[in-house]
């Protein structure tokens, strides 16, 4: 239970990461 908790964890903070870039991206294609 805890691997797979661990493994919930980490696939949710990629995502976060993933999206983030994301808006951090459409933030500099609106600034340009």
């Amino acid at each position: 239970e805890i691997s797979r908790m661990g493994a919930i964890v980490a696939v949710a903070a990629l995502s976060i990461k993933l999206h983030s870039k994301q808006v951090v991206g459409q933030l500099f294609v609106i600034n340009e």
